[in-house]
């Protein structure tokens, strides 16, 4: 039983198991981070919904999870369907070929959303989506060896999303493929958290080089 151990976890348990099956969620962008999220949770009992717009790049393929070399040139969100239903295909999972604007972010609406999408523009109009419709949000980033992830719960101010949104870019500082898989492992532990009613709106920085660690609540 795939949710044997989850249930197992003390700090989920068998009712939090049971709360959790079946949950509707959104991935926004399936690269780097995007795609090993893709990867954790086609293993979970969610109904999914993924958006991506892009193709799988050989250059990418170091720091991406779900997709195989056959993959390289193909559309992201289509294969990574493909991936996922190898390895549940009972999996219920929507699979959107689109690039993601302010004239189709109702695409998004679920019962949470983890915007992987590591880009300024579309982080913005997601998060005033997510605010606008009362949906909690989940925003991962990366850069060089330092993983951003922001967590709303509840109505944030312009300030607190500002600063979040102060970090440098992988076209600045580069990125090594530890990075992804910490920042995506982390985007789905707040995702557990807020579908379980025990998320918490903060701010999460944490350098998987250096160990350092900062968590600020919002």
């Amino acid at each position: 039983m795939r949710t044997l151990y989850r249930a197992l976890f003390k700090e989920i348990g068998e009712k939090g198991n049971d709360k959790l099956m079946g949950k509707k969620v959104t991935v926004a962008g399936l690269g780097g981070v995007g795609s090993i999220v893709a990867a954790i949770l086609a293993r979970e009992d969610f109904v999914l919904r993924i958006i991506d717009k892009g193709r799988v790049e050989e250059a990418d393929m170091n720091r991406m999870g779900l997709y195989v070399e056959q993959d390289i040139t193909k559309f992201k969100a289509k294969q990574a369907k493909i991936r996922m239903a190898s390895v549940s295909p009972k999996l219920s999972v929507k699979s959107f070929h689109e690039e993601l604007g302010e004239s189709n972010v109702f695409l998004i609406k679920s019962e949470c959303v983890v915007d992987c999408t590591n880009n300024v523009d579309s982080n913005t109009f997601i998060f005033n989506y997510c605010q606008k419709e009362k949906v909690p949000l989940v925003i991962a980033g990366y850069a060089g060896s330092t993983i951003h992830v922001l967590v709303a719960t509840k109505k944030l101010s312009k300030k607190a999303f500002e600063q979040f949104l102060a970090i440098p870019s992988n076209e600045d500082v580069g990125a090594i493929s530890p990075a992804t898989h910490a920042a995506a492992s982390l985007a789905v532990v707040e995702l557990f958290k807020i579908l379980l009613g025990k998320g918490k709106s903060k701010i999460i920085t944490y350098n998987v080089w250096t160990g350092k660690h900062k968590e600020k609540t919002l």
